[in-house]
C-alpha cells in the first residue's frame, strides 16, 4: 500500500469515528432528556401510595391537638415539623389522583395552616391555637371533598387515645 492509500484510510476511520461519536452525544442528551421528563411527570396513585402519608397527617394533627390543649408547646412544634415532612414528602412526588393534582393541593390548602399554627405556638396562645387547628382541619376536609374523598371527614378528637403524655 502507498502513503496516500493509508492516509485515506486514516481519514476515513477518523471521520467515522467522529460521526459515531456526535451520534453518540446526540443520543445520549437524548436519553437525558427523556429520563427528567420521566423524572418530572405526575406519579398516578399506583405508582404512589397517599393513604399512608394521609393517615401519618391524621395521626399527627390529632397529637398536635393534645399537645396544643395541654400547653405543651415544644411537642405542639415537633408535631407541626412532622406535617411539614409529611407535606414535603407528597409535594415532591407531584401526585395526581383522580385528576386532581394532590400535591399542588397539600402545598396550598394545608402547608399554609401549617405555617398559621407554628405562628400560633410561637406566642403560646391556646385560643389562636384552637382557632387555627380548626381552620386547618376545614382545609382537610375542603381537601377531600375537591379530591372525590369527602366521605373522609376529619374532627377534632375527642378523647386521647395516645399511650402518651401530652
Amino acid at each position: 500500500m502507498n502513503y496516500k492509500t493509508i492516509l485515506s484510510i486514516m481519514f476515513l476511520i477518523l471521520i467515522t469515528t467522529v460521526s459515531f461519536n456526535v451520534y453518540l452525544l446526540n443520543k445520549l442528551e437524548s436519553l437525558e432528556k427523556q429520563l427528567i421528563t420521566i423524572k418530572e411527570e405526575p406519579k398516578e396513585k399506583e405508582d404512589f401510595e397517599l393513604a399512608p402519608l394521609m393517615a401519618n397527617f391524621q395521626r399527627y394533627s390529632e397529637k398536635l391537638y393534645f399537645a396544643g390543649k395541654n400547653k405543651n408547646w415544644e411537642l405542639t412544634k415537633f408535631y407541626l415539623h412532622e406535617m411539614e415532612e409529611t407535606a414535603e414528602k407528597i409535594m415532591k412526588s407531584n401526585i395526581i389522583d383522580e385528576d386532581v393534582n394532590v400535591s399542588v393541593q397539600i402545598k396550598e390548602m394545608l402547608v399554609p395552616k401549617i405555617k398559621e399554627l407554628e405562628e400560633k405556638v410561637s406566642p403560646k396562645n391556646i385560643d389562636e391555637f384552637e382557632k387555627s387547628y380548626k381552620a386547618m382541619l376545614m382545609n382537610c376536609n375542603g381537601c377531600h371533598m375537591m379530591t372525590k374523598h369527602g366521605f373522609i371527614k376529619i374532627r377534632e378528637p375527642k378523647q386521647n387515645i395516645y399511650s402518651q403524655d401530652f
